[in-house]
């Protein structure tokens, strides 16, 4: 029997190429939402309001951590494995958690990528601290790493934000007329400033 279930995966990945990853799978998967905008610029939609509610959470709130683990779930249904990323919205405490899980995944810092001791990968979480960073307990936004350009930049799919290098980077800036949606971005770790990169997450 184990002789039978060997030869079909073996047949498979022969048939495809290659077993899909589920890092390969979620990135794939997170283009469907590339269409998805917000009605009003208050984090509205039906399709932001089902993410939300996949992580247990009200209509109406910031929704960048929704869209990643909504995209490592559908990747992870496509890939065929379970969706190992914990389901929370704050990416503060997400961070945090990932952190803790050394065995399941690993964590490493915008400066070990900005010195090369680290690669950005395909479907890698970067998780960025908006404003002061005094407290672990702090605001901040995330996405999807598509690929990265240099020692410094990488480009990114994120929700919760809008088109182009300028105006809201995470949300929407005051008096930003852009519309609120899921785009691809290129970004910079922003090392120092005030809308920085803390680190990255990767499922082992």
């Amino acid at each position: 029997m184990k002789t039978i279930i060997i030869l079909i995966l073996l047949l498979t990945v022969a048939a495809t190429g290659h077993a899909k990853t589920l890092q390969d799978a979620t990135v794939e998967q997170s283009a469907k939402y590339l269409a998805v905008r917000e009605h009003t610029n208050s984090n509205d939609s039906p399709e932001i309001d089902a993410m939300l509610k996949y992580l247990g959470l009200p209509k109406g709130l910031s929704w960048c951590a929704a869209y990643v683990l909504t995209c490592y779930r559908d990747g992870a249904e496509a890939a065929g494995v379970k969706q190992p990323i914990p389901k929370i919205g704050r990416v503060s405490l997400l961070w945090q958690t990932c952190k803790a899980r050394e065995l399941t995944f690993k964590t490493f810092s915008a400066e070990d990528v900005s010195m090369g001791i680290q690669k950005l990968q395909p479907a890698d979480v970067p998780c960025w601290r908006h404003g002061s960073t005094a407290t672990q307990n702090f605001n901040g936004h995330t996405g999807i790493v598509l690929a990265q350009i240099d020692k410094k930049t990488f480009k990114a799919r994120e929700g919760n934000t809008v088109a182009g290098n300028a105006g809201g980077q995470r949300e929407q800036a005051k008096g930003d007329k852009n519309q609120g949606g899921v785009f691809d971005r290129t970004r910079t770790l922003g090392i120092g400033s005030g809308f920085a990169v803390v680190g990255f997450i990767r499922v082992r």
